[in-house]
């Protein structure tokens, strides 16, 4: 069964344009919303609810561009339970101009707090790894391991999604998991 989207996924398609508007990828700096609306794609062929859907498009907004405050204004316009998937879905929520912890740190607390968010957020977060692993693998392949240097993490970005994979693997799409497998498979062998 699809899920009804109605005028407020339009009004979230808009906030997220504005939000991010003149925030790139980091590889080839394509607009960041290229990966937004494939991640909201992806989660559309299994969202259960709108506010799944909306919460995809979403689901880097209070990270990216304000922390708590952005995901008040989340809850505000698009409800309380889309805002607690965008923040299940955040590995911090700090504001802009306060420092975050290193990028370790935030990814191991992130791994242990998506071990317990419910499976709509977990369906946002594969795909969105998904999309980043494709994007990682289409430039390894042109670049090779120089591509590494984009990320705070450097390669270890690749053991972060492989420590996502057991705490995705039960709740979400099977062939979801067999995609993000593969990708790894490529870049880590």
């Amino acid at each position: 069964m699809a899920v009804h989207l109605d005028v407020r996924y339009a009004e979230a398609l808009s906030w997220m344009t504005t939000l991010h508007a003149g925030q790139t990828r980091r590889i080839h700096g394509e607009p960041y919303i290229s990966h937004l609306l494939r991640v909201g794609g992806m989660v559309l062929e299994y969202a259960e609810t709108q506010e799944e859907a909306i919460a995809a498009l979403l689901h880097d907004a209070a990270e990216d561009q304000g922390g708590r405050a952005v995901l008040d204004e989340i809850a505000e316009r698009f409800g309380s339970r889309t805002a607690s998937l965008v923040e299940q879905c955040s590995d911090s929520l700090e504001a802009r101009n306060v420092p975050k912890a290193s990028w370790r740190v935030r990814k191991e607390q992130h791994l242990a707090h998506v071990a317990l968010a419910e499976p709509a957020a977990k369906r946002i977060l594969i795909c969105d790894k998904i999309d980043n692993a494709r994007s990682i693998l289409h430039s390894w392949r042109q670049e090779g391991d120089a591509i590494f240097h984009h990320f705070h993490g450097g390669r270890e970005i690749l053991w972060y999604f492989q420590s996502m994979l057991p705490v995705l693997r039960n709740e979400t799409p099977p062939e979801w998991v067999w995609e993000l497998e593969q990708i790894l498979h490529q870049l880590i062998d």
